[in-house]
């Protein structure tokens, strides 16, 4: 008798506990609910940012190191192996490269 007592109870109580979970909670926002939290931020204060050429003075300094080497290789034009050919190509891409990247301008694609 004792068991069927807590049974009966077992099984309300998992009842109710299935309706409230399976059930949507309600949710209410309060309308003033996002001037509140404007009103707690603190005020955005205005950044001068001074704009830097970290980029293209890295890049100037680039043609001139290949202007360097590339003239060491010139000057050393005996040896045409298929070593210094290559290398010698290679720093002309570098160079053509660069060239063009600096004669492109702050806004590569205008439209």
């Amino acid at each position: 008798m004792g068991t069927e007592v807590i049974g009966v109870e077992g099984r309300e109580l998992e009842r109710r506990i299935v309706g409230v979970l399976e059930g949507s909670p309600a949710v209410t926002i309060a309308d003033d609910f996002a001037v509140r939290v404007c009103a707690r931020l603190p005020e955005r204060r205005v950044l001068s940012v001074a704009r830097t050429r970290y980029g293209r003075n890295a890049m100037w300094a680039g043609v001139g190191v290949l202007l360097v080497a590339l003239f060491a290789i010139v000057m050393r034009g005996a040896d045409r192996s298929v070593v210094g050919v290559t290398l010698e190509w290679i720093l002309c891409g570098e160079f053509v490269l660069l060239a063009v990247g600096l004669g492109m301008g702050r806004r590569p694609f205008r439209q």
